[in-house]
C-alpha cells in the first residue's frame, strides 16, 4: 500500500492555471507580443522553461530572468482571488486519517508556491516541498517527483501522485509512481491514457479507489 501522497499545485490544489496563463500573456504584451497560439501544452512546465520557450519562439531580446520577474510581478497582482480546488478538504482528511506522508511537488517557483500556500493556511501542512529551483530538469522529466520521494524517504512505487496536466502525468509515470489525474477546465479535453485513474474532482479520490489502483 502507499506510504505517501505527492500533490501537484497549480490546477490541482489551486484554481491558479487561468491566472498563470493570463499573467504570461500580459508579460508578453509588455514586449509588444499579442500571443494567439495554444499554450495548454505548456501546463505543468517550470516558468523558466516556459519563458525560455517564448524567448526562442518569439525572438524576445530580454533575458529569461527578466521575463520571469515581470511574469511573477503580474501574477501576484492578479492572484488575490485564487481559490482552493473543490474537494481538497476531503482528500486532506483521508491523507491525515491514514497517516500518509505528504509532499508538494510543483513546477512553480518557491515564491509562487509560498504565496498560495500561505494565503490558504497550508504553508506548514506538507512534510516537504519541491519547487522549480530545486531541480535541474522540470516536468515531464521525473526529477521533480523523484526528489519529493527522496526527501520523504519513501520508495517511488509507494508514492501516489495527484496531478492535473499531461506533463505532470508523464513525469509521475516516468518516476515509477501511480498517478490519479484530476483534469481542470483547461485540460479536460486532453488525453490521459497512462493515468491509473481519472476523476472529476479531488473529492472523488477515496480509499477504495486507491486500494483498487494498488490491487489491494
Amino acid at each position: 500500500m502507499i506510504k505517501a501522497v505527492i500533490f501537484d499545485m497549480d490546477g490541482l490544489l489551486f484554481d491558479s492555471e487561468p491566472i498563470a496563463c493570463l499573467s504570461t500573456f500580459a508579460m508578453l504584451e509588455e514586449y509588444g507580443v499579442n500571443y494567439k497560439g495554444d499554450a495548454n501544452f505548456l501546463l505543468g512546465l517550470r516558468n523558466v522553461d516556459i519563458m525560455s520557450f517564448f524567448k526562442k519562439q518569439l525572438g524576445i531580446k530580454d533575458s529569461v530572468e527578466n521575463m520571469l520577474k515581470k511574469k511573477q510581478r503580474i501574477f501576484f497582482r492578479m492572484a488575490i482571488n485564487i481559490k482552493l480546488m473543490p474537494g481538497f478538504s476531503k482528500i486532506k482528511r483521508l491523507v491525515d486519517k491514514q497517516g500518509w506522508k505528504k509532499a508538494l511537488a510543483t513546477s512553480a517557483t518557491r515564491s509562487h508556491a509560498d504565496f498560495l500556500l500561505k494565503k490558504h493556511n497550508l504553508f506548514k501542512y506538507f512534510d516537504t516541498k519541491v519547487t522549480a529551483e530545486q531541480v535541474k530538469k522540470g516536468k515531464p522529466h521525473p526529477e521533480t517527483f523523484l526528489t519529493a520521494a527522496n526527501k520523504l524517504r519513501v520508495k517511488p512505487e509507494k508514492c501516489l501522485v495527484l496531478e492535473d496536466s499531461p506533463n505532470g502525468l508523464l513525469s509521475a509515470k516516468q518516476a515509477g509512481m501511480k498517478c490519479i489525474v484530476v483534469p481542470n477546465e483547461m485540460v479536460k479535453r486532453k488525453e490521459f491514457k497512462k493515468a491509473d485513474a481519472i476523476v472529476k474532482s479531488l473529492a472523488k479520490v477515496n480509499f477504495s479507489l486507491i486500494k483498487k489502483i494498488y490491487n489491494e
